[in-house]
């Protein structure tokens, strides 16, 4: 993972906000995620996500990219 991707992360796990993630798998299958941080360690981070629908772990060495999802505002 990137430094700037390091830095996406911790503010969308600080935040709450959704974060969208380029991840390698362990068979080398390139994917898009959109997940909701729920922990940060220096071996990855702990996420829900919302593809898969269930928590999971993803390894910081197969992120690839992260950005920050842009916050949803409630219109009335």
């Amino acid at each position: 993972m990137t430094i700037q991707g390091r830095k996406e992360i911790e503010i969308a796990h600080r935040e709450h906000r959704p974060v969208s993630l380029i991840y390698l798998d362990s068979k080398g299958t390139i994917s898009q995620r959109v997940v909701q941080v729920t922990g940060v360690t220096e071996e990855g981070i702990q996420a829900y996500c919302y593809l898969r629908k269930k928590p999971r772990t993803f390894r910081a060495d197969q992120i690839l990219a992260a950005s920050l999802q842009a916050r949803k505002t409630i219109t009335r």
